[in-house]
């Protein structure tokens, strides 16, 4: 699909964006690196039209203005070296890329992201400068990195309706989970403060309390009657000089200087542990999914949302879409009888890379159906899709 080609360059330009602002001695503008990312995008739509490759090599010099904007050498240096690569993978039409390839890439450049965020996050809590638009480069990767593998699962083009359906079912959540993130981090950061409001009248109670009990032993009568004295005290207990503290040894000395000079910071250990706690328990719920997903059998075909379900008796179509989706799910079936293996990830078009002009037309119809406008999937579709099922079903 060459419309996915353009977010996955865009991807690739943010992980090199992201590892140039980790390893850069100078930390490039942010603002210009992403005003290129959106020109590439822009002018990556424009590129992927042109037959011929002079007219798409012209249609990606526009970002290259950018360097005109760039006032310090490392972001010259970032914008270049993104333009390049950008204008050689389209100009010579090696943006394209089979999905099972990328998600692989994917996975692993994620990975790298994420560890690269950890750094700086561990950097930042030990008070070491380190920069921070690692986070915001490693957020853009990882949405247009995912937006790129849905677009290749599809593997249709879909309407602009679609697409920012797609792109904000990505984004919400992540939005959604900052702002709880941003919220609990104020609420904790002025909890001391509130408690400090709260427990204010009892403080003030316990003082006045302490003041009355002090005024009240004062006015008691105090006993001045000469007692007799029996235990004389030798003068030279009295006269004795104070004793010091043991001495110690240089050694014990200089450990504890450094103790004091360097405290144990146990925030940020408690922290770094969080962090590793909450990797481990991320890295367990994945393994257990992938597991619960490759035991799931063949139940699941291009469900979108819901993951596991039953089998049962399909109740009737109600409207034309429904019934071009129940006769694809009867031809996965079909095929599955046959021998074909059908796994949870497949793709429709995985499923059928080179099958017959039946095929080919049915598999149409279901994308029509799924992805596309269902109100306007006329009754001779439905005929067309359930005739093309019938020849399919007389050849096995």
């Amino acid at each position: 699909m060459r419309e996915a080609s353009v977010t996955r360059i865009a991807a690739d330009l943010s992980f090199f964006f992201l590892i140039f602002n980790l390893f850069s001695p100078a930390v490039p503008e942010a603002r210009v690196l992403l005003a290129f990312l959106a020109a590439c995008v822009l002018f990556g739509f424009l590129s992927i039209r042109p037959g011929k490759a002079l007219l798409r090599f012209f249609a990606t010099l526009p970002p290259l203005l950018l360097l005109l904007a760039a006032s310090a050498p490392a972001t010259a240096v970032a914008v270049g070296a993104g333009w390049l690569y950008f204008t050689v993978m389209f100009t010579a039409d090696r943006a394209g890329m089979q999905p099972w390839v990328y998600r692989k890439a994917f996975l692993i450049m994620a990975a790298a992201a994420a560890f690269a965020c950890l750094l700086v996050s561990a950097a930042l809590l030990f008070r070491v400068t380190a920069p921070g638009t690692v986070f915001l480069f490693s957020a853009l990767f990882c949405l247009l990195g995912l937006h790129t593998l849905r677009a290749m699962r599809m593997g249709t083009t879909t309407d602009v309706g679609w697409k920012l359906y797609s792109i904000l079912e990505l984004i919400l959540p992540a939005v959604l989970a900052g702002l709880i993130g941003a919220g609990l981090f104020r609420l904790f950061r002025l909890a001391g403060a509130v408690f400090e409001f709260l427990f204010t009248p009892f403080a003030y109670l316990i003082r006045w309390l302490n003041e009355l009990l002090t005024s009240v032993f004062r006015s008691l009568s105090i006993n001045t009657t000469i007692q007799e004295i029996n235990d004389i005290v030798p003068p030279e207990a009295v006269n004795a000089p104070a004793q010091g503290p043991a001495p110690v040894s240089e050694e014990a000395a200089q450990v504890s200087i450094w103790l004091n000079a360097h405290p144990v910071p146990w925030k940020s250990l408690a922290l770094a542990l969080l962090f590793v706690a909450a990797a481990v328990v991320l890295i367990l719920y994945l393994v257990r999914s992938r597991r619960v997903q490759n035991n799931a059998g063949n139940d699941l075909f291009e469900q979108r949302f819901q993951v596991f379900r039953k089998r049962r008796i399909r109740p009737a179509a109600r409207d034309n879409a429904e019934s071009i989706r129940s006769i694809y799910q009867d031809y996965l079936n079909v095929l599955q009888r046959r021998g074909r293996e059908i796994r949870v990830s497949s793709t429709s078009k995985e499923i059928t890379p080179e099958g017959s002009a039946d095929e080919q037309r049915l598999r149409q119809l279901y994308l029509i159906a799924r992805y596309g406008d269902g109100s306007k999937i006329t009754s001779e579709e439905v005929t067309a899709a359930r005739d093309c099922l019938e020849r399919i079903r007389e050849r096995a």
